[in-house]
Formats: structure tokens, sequence, C-alpha cells
């Protein structure tokens, strides 16, 4: 299984493509990976964990099909050896109580999605800065 620092986790194409353009575009390419929904996230992660690789973030969208962020989350904080994983939500607008909720189950950091390239290769970096520790 491939080196993995940052999962995304977003339904939407067009975000994954662009975040994927972004990390390429700042020369982190090989950092991030991508699963559709939450139910392929917590398989990968468990995949991930088998090869004592887990990834150091799980960005996550909230309105996902199947299994959204807010459970993908609840899942993520309820598997012990995922400890280690810090959690990001990014999502496309700002719900006060929505965003309360996902600090209070254990994410790090509540972001809203970027409406311009210029604003996911600055979510990328910070993305990644994280990632690393900076």
């Amino acid at each position: 299984m491939t080196n993995c620092r940052i999962l995304l986790v977003d339904d939407d194409h067009e975000d994954r493509s662009l975040m994927q353009d972004a990390f390429k575009e700042l020369g982190h390419d090989g950092d991030i990976c991508f699963a559709e929904n939450g139910e392929d996230a917590i398989e990968a992660l468990h995949k991930y964990l088998a090869a004592n690789n887990l990834p150091r973030l799980v960005v996550l969208d909230l309105n996902m099909p199947r299994m959204n962020g807010t459970q993908t989350l609840q899942a993520i904080k309820s598997v012990p050896q995922f400890n280690t994983v810090g959690v990001i939500i990014l999502s496309t607008g700002v719900n006060a109580k929505e965003r309360e909720a996902c600090l209070n189950n254990g994410a790090m950091v509540y972001m809203v999605k970027p409406i311009s390239y210029k604003g996911f290769l600055q979510v990328a970096e910070h993305l990644y800065d994280i990632s690393v520790g900076a």
C-alpha cells in the first residue's frame, strides 16, 4: 500500500481533482490519497493500519452518500488504533451547530471549502503543514 500522509474523503470528483492539482503544484502530490465516501475511508484506514502506515490526517467532507462526514468522524474516533490520525472537516458551508458538533466529536479543525483554485492551493499548503507538524 502506498504512502498516504493525507487521506481526503470527498464524493465530489471536481473537489478531489482540484485538491490533487493543488498538491501536485506544491510538489506534494505523493502525500495525498483519496476516498469517495466514509465507508471507503474506514476501509482504507484499516488497510493502512494493517500495513502499519496510517495517514497523519483525514480530511472529511460532511455531505457524502452512504456515510456522511459526521458519521465517518465518529467511526474514526471509535477505533483506538486510529487515535494518532488527526481529522479535519472541510465543508461547503458554515453551520455553527454542525461545526461545534464536529469539534466536540474530535475534529481538529473545521474549514470551509475554497471557491477558487488559489484557495485550494492555500488549503493544500495548510493541510500539508499540519500533516508534517509545521
